[in-house]
């Protein structure tokens, strides 16, 4: 997003006529067919949480290189950017490796303000920092974008940028054309590399890319966030007993009956601004992951048992809140004088759940 374009030509993009949409590929947000991924849906389990390099191309102001804006949850702001620059790139790092689920595995946010003021990108990833294999895409836009054009969603696949801000883009690495180079079930690094749009750089099949050029202050691709998908966005929420560990929050979604319930969502946001941002809280939420899905199926069947549940989770969901509205010198105190109260708590609701189901 170009952000001298907000000041008063934002008019002139809202304003603008709708394009026809023709092409073969998905369509908008929010239109039946989309692929796109809302930064709140329950599927994402974790987000980029360090960056491993950062090549700023032409045409980005030093304000708008703030690499750590890249990194934890998708916000939907237009400002909670990093700006790539004309032909930059950016390669975050994650908590642990990405491994090929099925469906989409990671999905890819930028702040575009409309569905068709589509600034686009290559993303590639790797198993070493080293290697990488790009994503197959198409562009199928016959004309060169000015600054202020637009771009069909519908011509475009396999590029990041294809949706509006608080939309992602999704990639499944079952569809990386190399599975040699990397190992789809260890993906540690994605790198995220801005397409010049004045029609010089090539999608996969020879055709050129063209988007709005040229654009100045934070030019190319504004990364605002990369989610990492534990479950498929698009199929109802469910508790399978036999599911691998993944990144929900299965014994309060069972409690609560809903992954949207508000008391979920801030232990959610607990365990990414707390836990998962160090190697000993990844380590508790490996172990809770490994022993939670079987207890969850089994309190969700029983609406006693999650009456018991929510009560027990009250000092948990209360903890939590606290932690993420206040000040850093208060979080430490609170989390000194928590820690061994919260740890007790969650042993024993496990082994409590985990004995009601060898009873079964």
């Amino acid at each position: 997003m170009k952000f001298w374009i907000i000041r008063i030509p934002l008019l002139l993009l809202l304003m603008s006529p709708p394009l026809i949409i023709a092409g073969p590929y998905a369509p908008p947000a929010d239109d039946e067919g989309t692929t796109a991924v809302y930064k709140d849906d329950p599927a994402f389990g974790s987000w980029a949480s360090g960056v491993d390099s950062y090549n700023p191309g032409e045409n980005v102001d030093i304000g708008w290189r703030d690499t750590d804006k890249a990194l934890g949850m998708a916000t939907g702001s237009i400002y909670d950017i990093v700006s790539l620059g004309e032909g930059g790139d950016i390669t975050l790092t994650f908590d642990g490796s990405i491994q090929n689920r099925d469906g989409w595995d990671f999905a890819v946010f930028e702040n575009a303000v409309t569905d068709t003021f589509l600034e686009l990108a290559f993303v590639e990833v790797s198993s070493n920092g080293t290697d990488f294999v790009r994503f197959d895409n198409d562009s199928l836009t016959q004309d060169p974008v000015s600054a202020f054009g637009s771009i069909d969603t519908t011509d475009i696949d396999g590029l990041a940028g294809k949706y509006r801000i608080g939309y992602a883009t999704p990639f499944n690495l079952e569809d990386l054309p190399d599975k040699e180079t990397v190992d789809i079930n260890n993906v540690t690094h994605i790198k995220i590399v801005d397409i010049k749009g004045d029609g010089t750089v090539l999608d996969t099949s020879g055709d050129v890319i063209y988007d709005p050029w040229e654009t100045f202050e934070s030019a190319g691709f504004d990364l605002e966030a990369i989610g990492i998908l534990i479950s498929d966005p698009t199929i109802p929420w469910v508790f399978d007993n036999t599911a691998p560990t993944s990144g929900g929050c299965f014994i309060a979604t069972a409690a609560y009956g809903s992954p949207m319930e508000p008391k979920v969502q801030i232990l959610r946001d607990f365990r990414d601004k707390y836990l998962l941002r160090s190697s000993l809280g990844s380590g508790i939420v490996k172990i809770y992951y490994r022993l939670s899905p079987k207890a969850a199926g089994f309190i969700a069947e029983r609406e006693s048992l999650r009456s018991v549940v929510r009560i027990a989770l009250l000092p948990f969901v209360g903890i939590s809140y606290l932690l993420l509205n206040i000040s850093a010198v208060q979080t430490w105190m609170i989390l000194s004088l928590s820690f061994i109260f919260l740890t007790s708590g969650l042993i024993v609701v496990l082994n409590l759940a985990r004995g009601s189901i060898e009873n079964r």
